[in-house]
């Protein structure tokens, strides 16, 4: 018999007749049996590499971002802009503050047509700022909410690219501005 010891385990061979060699012993892991399954005790020596099943891709890497499209997104984000100024400076008139509001719920409709073409927080951050609009009258945007709205378009304005980061911010600052995000829609 000889005995081959690898660190801490200990598995020892037998010959046979045809050159063919029996293992007995082996870990408790049951590594003789199934060297492939990677159990608690083996991850924990650093005895096996973790090997991912496939390639993870990070969900911001999801679509290169077409001149066109981020055009189109900036303008519309301009837009928003201008309607949330126009909203601000018109606080007195019902009539054109509510027009300024619902301007910018229009141009969010088109700003969530061009999501497919964008990654995939981008629609995240475009639908709660939908969800924010829907069911809300123009008596429920003060102008310190109008306020937070426009430094949240100004944001998304000068940035070409949303990513987790970014919309967790933006999800802070709304709620941070009295702006409840997670109310649940009538």
């Amino acid at each position: 018999m000889k005995d081959d010891s690898t660190s801490s385990e200990s598995i020892t061979t037998v010959p046979r007749r045809n050159g063919q060699r029996i293992v007995s012993g082996g870990s408790v892991s049951g590594d003789a049996y199934a060297p492939a399954i990677v159990t608690a005790g083996t991850r924990s020596t650093g005895a096996t590499r973790l090997q991912p099943i496939r390639r993870m891709r990070s969900r911001s890497q999801s679509r290169e971002l077409v001149p066109r499209v981020k055009h189109a997104c900036s303008a519309f984000f301009g837009t928003c802009l201008d309607n949330l100024d126009r909203a601000l400076d018109h606080h007195g008139d019902f009539i054109l503050r509510s027009n300024a509001i619902e301007q910018v719920k229009d141009t969010l409709s088109e700003l969530w047509r061009v999501r497919s073409h964008r990654e995939e927080q981008f629609g995240e951050v475009i639908n709660m700022l939908q969800a924010v609009f829907a069911g809300r009258t123009i008596v429920d945007f003060t102008t310190d909410k109008i306020h937070c709205l426009r430094s949240v378009f100004s944001r998304l304005h000068e940035n070409s690219f949303v990513d987790d980061d970014m919309a967790n911010e933006i999800t802070v600052e709304l709620l941070n501005g009295g702006i409840d995000v997670f109310r649940e829609l009538e």
